[in-house]
């Protein structure tokens, strides 16, 4: 596990979205190339993030999203990209 070393940014309208360390605030195509590296030096195939709406709409995670598909534009190594699915049935148990 590589730590990147970013805040957390809270959910949408929480003062943390301010800090300039949050996730949700850093350079795409700087931390895209980082992430790219470390993609190309483990030799990764296939990487797993959130999907564009960060599953729950949390900054970070839609952060998570464009730093990766940065990332897979740069990169070498990925040739599978997947976002993760709850089933419906498991949803409607929860909302």
């Amino acid at each position: 596990m590589v730590q990147l070393g970013f805040h957390d940014s809270g959910m949408v309208g929480w003062p943390q979205n301010d800090d300039p360390n949050a996730f949700m605030n850093v350079d795409v195509d700087a931390c895209g190339a980082t992430l790219a590296a470390i993609m190309d030096e483990v030799g990764a195939r296939v990487v797993v993030t959130y999907d564009e709406s960060g599953f729950y709409h949390h900054p970070d995670h839609v952060q998570a999203n464009v730093v990766t598909r940065r990332a897979l534009e740069i990169a070498s190594a990925p040739e599978r990209l997947y976002y993760p699915i709850v089933p419906q049935s498991v949803l409607t148990r929860f909302v």
